[in-house]
């Protein structure tokens, strides 16, 4: 796979509402952009899973007097501390405590005034319709810090998204989609100079150089088991932006959703939505397996309760009222059945499995949602200290995430980003790294690696770890079935007598010596179809044939196993083995016995 060469002004990585706004903001600029997605733009990552949009306090003036009074201010108080309005002091205080205290302050008053005068106006201009009341009032929930929602909530982000892809369709911005950044480019000077890309669903390696390149990648938490993330959020952009020299901070602290769906495993993403509702003063209760509320959500005066849930249900699962993977259920009887119809989009889902959300508790558990850390960059400019590399959305360390802010940053970024790429010329990669990625690709395509993923791919006796384990923070892993057996047995060679051997195995293998060592190879001979356990006496068994299905196989080791404990049953299934032909012998390069011979692998 050889790779085509491309240059651009400014290439942007990510294609939600930050990629969107930087993209139109670049080419407002002057800049020719280029835009690179791993799926579909404004149709894959967090985008269209976003429930509202969050709205600062209005604030009276127009917004260049307003930019302006902001700077004096800030630079007045560099030097004199000056009193803070009670009202921005409280929504200032009520955004801070949502992002853990790990944000600027100067940045907020920034978006806060950009989203009042610019956001909202610009959304509904595009005709993205926010939800009013009859007199044509927005529909908000009640509070000081306002958000308002796209028809209802769960499906503004939807609404949102394909919003911003028309607006940058419309303006013929060339859009890559289906498409991976693998590697950033790095230039003679240490600076980014472009990314490579391959393009998986055409089968096209690129090397794209740029002036300037923002990566706008979004979040990390699909990394988890259990998560509100797709596949296009795995850690990618903070990864490459590691490796370039970029900075990261607060990386350490996560955030949990307490009340995400339990079952079915699938709808994990379908948010019990515990914040203040639209169209009513009542919130979601928690309940525990017992049936006792543990927690009134609305008791708290917290915009988001996330975080006081997790601390609640630890304390529940602590005295064994509830479980990390179920036994905690998120109560809705509160609230108004026709407020739940109207402003939430849950209600169809809900009826799909039989429950009533008015009515029933739903089984609720934990997911990994956010990131609050990130790369560090100036937030004035969302520069990053590695030289022509820009950052905008959730990557970044300042922010936890959300459609607004995200799509702040990304006019911020495009704005920066196009005016560093035209005042500058082109950068110069340096040599062989196209090279050296067409070698990386030509790698894991080779039938050699193939040959090895499909080893490492989980057997079918084996399966994802459950969503219980010691949590909701374990990452993606696969674990054997917990049903014991041979598998578990050590493989040292001091080792591998009955003591180390589940209890209900004990007895069938008395018979092996303690300290004797096990063959090399032990393990995999188990994995190949399963271990044949002498008979009480110490007889061997006989081999299965090759040809016999594995799981077939796994049914008569099994079988084997009860009678060697005494029981009955594998009679039926030895005599339909029976009439399988065997494999013909050839030789086992491992072992050098013939291969259809699997016998004791002891």
């Amino acid at each position: 796979m050889k790779a085509e060469t491309i240059e651009t002004d400014v290439l942007i990585v990510g294609g939600g509402a930050a990629g969107c706004a930087a993209a139109m903001r670049a080419r407002e600029g002057g800049a020719r952009v280029l835009v690179v997605v791993k799926g579909k733009m404004g149709r894959s990552g967090a985008t269209p899973l976003a429930s509202c949009l969050g709205a600062p306090s209005p604030i009276p003036g127009p917004y260049p007097l307003l930019k302006a009074m902001k700077k004096l201010y800030a630079g007045v108080s560099d030097v004199v501390r000056l009193p803070v309005p009670a009202t921005y002091a409280d929504a200032m205080r009520a955004m801070l405590q949502i992002h853990c205290w790990l944000v600027d302050q100067d940045y907020f008053l920034d978006f806060a005034l950009w989203a009042d005068k610019e956001f909202f106006p610009a959304l509904e201009r595009a005709g993205t319709y926010v939800l009013r009341d009859e007199a044509g009032r927005p529909e908000v929930p009640p509070g000081n810090n306002p958000y308002f929602v796209l028809q209802s909530h769960g499906m503004t982000g939807y609404l949102f998204g394909e919003s911003k892809r028309k607006e940058v369709l419309a303006r013929d911005i060339p859009v890559m989609e289906e498409a991976t950044v693998f590697s950033l480019l790095r230039g003679a000077g240490g600076e980014v100079a472009g990314a490579l890309v391959l393009d998986y669903r055409r089968g096209r390696l690129y090397e794209v150089v740029a002036k300037t390149t923002i990566l706008a990648t979004g979040h990390t938490n699909w990394l988890s088991t259990c998560a509100t993330g797709t596949r296009e959020m795995a850690a990618n952009g903070l990864a490459m932006a590691l490796g370039a020299g970029a900075e990261l901070q607060n990386l350490e602290i996560q955030w949990y959703h307490a009340s995400d769906m339990a079952y079915p495993e699938s709808w994990m993403r379908l948010h019990n939505y515990p914040n203040p509702l639209t169209g009513t003063p009542h919130q979601a209760v928690m309940v525990n397996e017992a049936g006792e509320p543990y927690m009134t959500i609305g008791d708290h005066d917290v915009i988001m309760p996330y975080t006081v849930q997790v601390k609640e249900l630890y304390k529940q699962v602590r005295a064994g009222k509830a479980r990390w993977d179920g036994g905690n259920f998120t109560d809705f009887r509160l609230v108004e059945p026709e407020v739940l119809k109207t402003y939430q989009y849950h209600w169809e889902f809900y009826e799909k499995i039989g429950k009533d959300m008015g009515k029933d508790p739903l089984e609720s558990a934990p997911t990994w949602h956010m990131s609050a850390g990130g790369v560090r960059a100036d937030l004035s400019t969302m520069r990053t200290q590695v030289p022509r590399l820009y950052i905008a959305g959730a990557i970044g360390g300042h922010m936890l995430g959300g459609l607004p802010l995200a799509t702040f940053d990304g006019e911020v970024a495009g704005a920066a980003a196009a005016r560093e790429a035209l005042r500058r010329g082109p950068p110069k990669p340096v040599a062989g790294q196209a090279g050296a990625g067409e070698a990386r690709l030509a790698g894991l395509l080779s039938e050699p690696a193939r040959a090895q993923r499909a080893r490492h791919r989980p057997h079918p006796d084996q399966e994802a770890h459950p969503r219980g384990g010691v949590g909701p923070y374990d990452v993606r892993e696969i674990r054997p079935r917990p049903r014991g057996g041979p598998r578990r047995l050590r493989r040292d060679r001091g080792g591998g007598g009955a003591e180390h051997a589940p209890a209900h195995h004990r007895g069938a293998l008395q018979h092996r010596p303690r300290g004797r060592p096990r063959r090399p190879g032990h393990a995999r001979c188990l994995s190949r179809g399963g271990p044949r356990l002498p008979r009480a006496g110490g007889e061997p068994r006989p081999p299965l044939p090759r040809r016999l299905p594995l799981h077939r196989q796994r049914q008569l080791a099994q079988a084997d196993r009860g009678a060697a404990r005494g029981g009955r049953g594998a009679h039926a299934l030895r005599a339909r083995a029976a009439e399988v032909p065997a494999a013909p012998a050839r030789q086992d390069r491992l072992f050098g016995r013939p291969a259809g011979v699997m016998g004791d692998c002891a």
